[in-house]
């Protein structure tokens, strides 16, 4: 699994490998380890996101995209900050957990005086509250 942050400008704002994929009967097919496609595989959804956010009122967008038996789920925050799970398990329910979970502690990061809207996530703070989340839901 594979988690990210996607700022309105489409600036990378977090990344979190989760862990290994199961793989698939279509993994064989994948040009290069999948690991190494989960930036590409997510960026490639945001324009199906985009599309979709416009056609719910929901944040939470379930699967948007599928790439070789791989699940992208997204969920778009009112600043239009997207995030981006790259999964391969069906359960709707802790995904949306999840999602609702980081956009609390997201909300809680950008409002401190010390972060400019726009930086990357990166503080070992934030970092270890997102370990802790992906522990409780995924």
């Amino acid at each position: 699994m594979y988690f990210a942050i996607v700022g309105n400008d489409d600036k990378s704002l977090y990344e979190c490998d989760i862990g290994t994929l199961k793989p698939s009967e279509d993994a064989s097919k994948l040009p290069a380890p999948i690991k190494d496609l989960n930036l590409y595989i997510t960026h490639a959804a945001l324009d199906v996101v985009d599309e979709a956010q416009w056609e719910t009122q929901s944040l939470y967008l379930k699967s948007v995209d599928k790439f070789y038996g791989y699940i992208i789920s997204a969920f778009v925050t009112p600043g239009n900050v997207r995030f981006l799970l790259l999964h391969d398990s069906r359960n709707d329910e802790s995904i949306k957990q999840f999602f609702l979970d980081l956009w609390d502690i997201y909300t809680k990061t950008i409002l401190s005086p010390f972060y400019k809207e726009g930086d990357p996530l990166g503080n070992p703070h934030f970092n270890a509250r997102v370990k802790q989340i992906i522990r409780k839901n995924l």
